[in-house]
């Protein structure tokens, strides 16, 4: 019986490389983490670059970060430090959970460990991150293409982005999205290309001042927004059921301009029908992963 399970142990250690990197591809992070310490040749394996491109903490189970904000946030440091003992620096694409919170001292640990960082999904609990100490951490991702940010983000944090992540060219944000948005886009982002506001509260005016001044813009997702226009007396805006000609015509330019009609959307119309504006005023799992463009959907 001993010999036998030790003939099997052997076998299992002795498996080739290549085999064995193809089976722990379809692990997800936390079981990837436990397989590099079965033994020497499977921690080898699991230390393959190929294996840390991505580390995408939302397909774990929720249940790992609905906690306390520190107990969230630690337990999202655990991970990622063993995904970094692994990884050699190779992370290029960071996705958070979506109920993971993270502190803004956290933010700045993972950002020193991760400087070819490409791609980062903030996640969207309630997290109070501070500006110097996102300015910080953005200072180690110069090569950061692509952000998702939460509508807990405070657009102020637009210019250390702007400073600091020049190569930036994708953003997806999950806030409301008017003038004060778009002028710190131009300001400090000025060549994205692109951006999507998909399923959030917008103002016209707004995006009528990225599609004319942010001459870069090549795609446009405003799909399932709820359209906002000024109303006649100030502090009120009025609702649009559908976009105008001054829009669609600055449009024009793009390689692409998602956005659908209030009035013919049938998504649009049964969140109207069900919950009234509800659906643009939550945070939302599903919002937050899924994107008709595809480079930011997850």
């Amino acid at each position: 019986m001993t010999t036998n399970e030790n003939s099997r142990f052997d076998r299992w250690a002795d498996l080739d490389k290549d085999v064995l990197v193809g089976i722990l591809m379809t692990l997800n992070v936390v079981e990837l983490i436990r397989g590099a310490s079965v033994c020497k040749s499977w921690r080898e394996a699991a230390s393959e670059p190929c294996l840390w491109k991505k580390v995408d903490l939302s397909k774990l189970e929720a249940k790992n970060f609905n906690r306390q904000r520190e107990q969230s946030s630690q337990r999202v440091m655990d991970i990622v430090n063993g995904a970094f003992s692994l990884s050699g620096g190779t992370i290029s694409c960071l996705i958070f959970h979506f109920y993971s919170y993270i502190t803004s001292q956290h933010l700045v640990c993972i950002s020193e460990s991760t400087p070819n960082l490409k791609r980062l999904v903030l996640p969207v609990r309630d997290n109070d991150i501070l500006v110097n100490e996102f300015e910080e951490a953005a200072k180690n991702w110069p090569l950061l293409e692509s952000l998702t940010i939460p509508g807990s983000f405070s657009i102020e944090l637009m210019k250390a982005i702007g400073q600091h992540c020049k190569n930036l060219s994708e953003l997806k944000m999950m806030r409301r999205f008017d003038m004060n948005c778009a002028e710190n886009i131009l300001a400090y982002a000025p060549s994205l290309k692109v951006i999507s506001l998909r399923c959030n509260r917008v103002h016209r005016d707004a995006i009528l001042f990225l599609l004319k001044e942010l001459r870069q813009l090549e795609v446009l997702n405003i799909t399932h927004c709820l359209i906002l226009d000024h109303f006649p007396k100030p502090g009120f805006w009025s609702v649009l059921p559908e976009l105008d000609e001054f829009v669609l015509q600055e449009a024009l330019r793009l390689k692409k301009f998602l956005f659908c009609q209030m009035r013919s959307c049938n998504v649009c119309h049964f969140q109207i029908n069900s919950n009234g504006l509800l659906f643009w005023t939550q945070n939302n799992e599903a919002i937050w992963i899924m994107d008709e463009v595809s480079t930011l959907a997850h």
